[in-house]
């Protein structure tokens, strides 16, 4: 395992191979005590987001940025000549941040992979102009878009397009 700073947070947060952030021991200035304190190195313990991704909330000039681990991980140690935006579980686990387990990927790869690994198999399920009626209509009778995306195998973000008409706008 090796250890590399993050990026824009030098001198303060590191990122280790295998998914790890810790926060470095450091002197902190405290102007309104006039004194300084010595902060400890230990290891964060990271959060989930709605996603199930892990993320770190990392601290500098006063500020809070919320990290998403695998992210931190790629950027520090794995290259991405190509400039793709996106970072790609290869074994489909969220979890599992060791560099070995993520890749650089576009968008369409990463959802490539993800439909490939049946981790989201809603993708594969094509909805008829009767699909985006009845969606639009039970919506338009109070039905909530979490059930009608349970109930059509789609993700809340597409069933709110169809019924905003960002999607299927002839129908």
């Amino acid at each position: 395992m090796s250890w590399k700073p993050i990026e824009n947070f030098e001198g303060i947060y590191e990122v280790s191979s295998n998914g790890a952030v810790k926060v470095l021991s450091r002197v902190i200035n405290m102007p309104s005590y006039g004194r300084k304190r010595i902060g400890k190195e230990k290891i964060l313990k990271p959060g989930s987001d709605t996603y199930g991704y892990l993320q770190v909330k990392l601290q500098a000039n006063g500020k809070d940025k919320t990290k998403k681990v695998h992210r931190l991980v790629s950027e520090a140690f794995i290259p991405n000549p190509q400039n793709k935006k996106g970072v790609n579980h290869k074994d489909g686990n969220k979890k599992n941040n060791y560099v070995d387990n993520l890749e650089w990927a576009t968008p369409l790869e990463n959802n490539r992979h993800a439909y490939n690994k049946g981790l989201n198999p809603s993708m594969g399920i094509k909805l008829t102009p009767k699909d985006i009626r009845d969606i639009r209509s039970k919506f338009a009778k109070g039905v909530m878009q979490k059930e009608l995306a349970r109930e059509y195998s789609k993700s809340k973000n597409a069933i709110h397009c169809i019924i905003k008409k960002k999607t299927w706008k002839d129908i």
